[in-house]
C-alpha cells in the first residue's frame, strides 16, 4: 500500500500539523486534489492555500507534482519494492517504466546466484564437460557485477538491474 501525510503549509507555520495520510492506492487526480482540498479545509488558519507532502510509507520520494505522485505510486503498486530500488538509483525524474522492465532482472539470493546461472546459461553447455571443473564463478560475479546494480530488499533479497 503506497500512502503520503499530506498537511497545511500555513498551520505547519504556525507550528501546528494539521494533515492526514492518503492511501493513493486507486486514487485518481480529481481524488487526490479532492483530498488535499479537504485537508486544507480543515486548517485554523484563514489563508491555507499551501500544501505538502510531509511523510510517505511504501513511497521512495517527495514530489510536489500530483500528476507524478499518482504515476509512482501505479508503478510502485505495479512492480513493488524492486522498483522503489531502482527508482532511488537511477534518480525518480529518469525512472520510466520502460526503463525498469528493460533492466530489471529479478529478485535473487544473492548476486553470485545470478551471475552462476547467468553464467551457466550463455556458456556452459557449449563447453566440453572436462572444462567445467576450470570456470572461476566468482571472477565471473566479481566482473560481471561491475556492469549492474544491486541492493537488498526488505525480504532480504537482492534485486539486479542491468546497467546501460
Amino acid at each position: 500500500m503506497t500512502s503520503i501525510f499530506i498537511q497545511s503549509l500555513a498551520d505547519y507555520n504556525a507550528g501546528r500539523i494539521v494533515g492526514r495520510w492518503v492511501e493513493l492506492e486507486d486514487l485518481d487526480k480529481d481524488g487526490l486534489w479532492d483530498a488535499i482540498k479537504e485537508i486544507l479545509a480543515m486548517s485554523q488558519e484563514p489563508l491555507a492555500e499551501e500544501w505538502e507532502i510531509a511523510d510517505y510509507d511504501g513511497f521512495y520520494g517527495l514530489s510536489p507534482s500530483i500528476s507524478q505522485v499518482l504515476e509512482i505510486a501505479n508503478l510502485l503498486s505495479k512492480h513493488g519494492e524492486a522498483y522503489a530500488i531502482y527508482a532511488q538509483y537511477i534518480g525518480e525524474d529518469y525512472a520510466a517504466e520502460e526503463g525498469f522492465e528493460e533492466s530489471y532482472c529479478g529478485e535473487w539470493e544473492s548476486f553470485r546466484d545470478y551471475a552462476d546461472d547467468l553464467f551457466d546459461q550463455l556458456y556452459l553447455y557449449e563447453l566440453p564437460d572436462h572444462l567445467h571443473f576450470y570456470i572461476d564463478y566468482e571472477a565471473f560475479a566479481r566482473d560481471l557485477s561491475m556492469d549492474y546494480h544491486h541492493d537488498q530488499g526488505s525480504d532480504g533479497k537482492i534485486h539486479i538491474f542491468r546497467c546501460c
